[in-house]
């Protein structure tokens, strides 16, 4: 056992406590260069992987825990479900309002339908709804974009109930509409759907369609000759 007599104690302790710390920053700057090293070597993983989790919209801690991102993209997907709204409820006016106008022809026909019809109009026009809410969530969450015409999704959407058939909003109107007549008993709306019905026809034959097929080329070509226009196939 060594001793150290009182006078060199100081000493000792103060050479002691300097070599720890030379060792500790030792280690400090090698712990860096090691991660520098990595960084350099593998700088491509870390980015992508950070784009990735930027584009889920989520962040991915270091300890595996997802956190979400309120970013930009949110704001716009409100955004543009507010444009949706607004264009959806116009439609309705713009079809609801000349609907109720033709009532008056009701009693120059002379013809009154059933009571019946009246519960047939309240199914059809929850169904029309349905299927037109559905089509307006699928174009601005999977298309980015609203119904309109003149504010199109940006990206193709062949979902949900585009599955079945190419023009499935346009059938929920004309739906919505019918059932409105038959809520009203009015053959004049019920007629009046229909006319409606030949005039969207038209629209989509003559102007949406090659609209559609000069943005999205062979996309939209080969979903048109796969599903049909209006009526699903068995």
């Amino acid at each position: 056992m060594v001793l150290i007599s009182r006078r060199f104690q100081p000493r000792a302790r103060r050479l002691i406590h300097r070599s720890f710390h030379h060792r500790a920053a030792n280690g400090a700057v090698g712990h860096s260069r090691g991660a520098r090293s990595l960084n350099r070597r593998w700088p491509s993983r870390s980015s992508s992987s950070a784009a990735s989790c930027c584009r889920e919209g989520r962040l991915i801690s270091s300890t595996g825990t997802k956190h979400a991102l309120p970013d930009v993209l949110t704001t716009s997907m409100w955004f543009t479900a507010l444009r949706a709204l607004l264009y959806m409820t116009g439609f309705a006016l713009l079809w609801g309002w000349p609907a109720l106008t033709v009532r008056r022809f009701d009693q120059d026909l002379g013809v009154l339908l059933p009571s019946w019809t009246g519960l047939l109009g309240i199914i059809l026009m929850v169904l029309g709804t349905t299927l037109v809410m559905r089509c307006a969530a699928a174009f601005i969450v999977k298309g980015r974009g609203t119904p309109a015409s003149f504010d199109p999704p940006r990206e193709f959407v062949a979902s949900g109930s585009y599955r079945y058939v190419r023009n499935p909003m346009y059938v929920g109107g004309v739906v919505l509409l019918t059932g409105f007549g038959f809520y009203h008993r009015s053959i004049s709306m019920v007629v009046f759907s229909f006319f409606v019905w030949l005039l969207i026809h038209f629209f989509v034959v003559l102007v949406e369609e090659p609209g559609l097929a000069r943005r999205f080329g062979h996309t939209y070509l080969s979903y048109k000759k796969s599903v049909p226009r209006w009526l699903p196939t068995m």
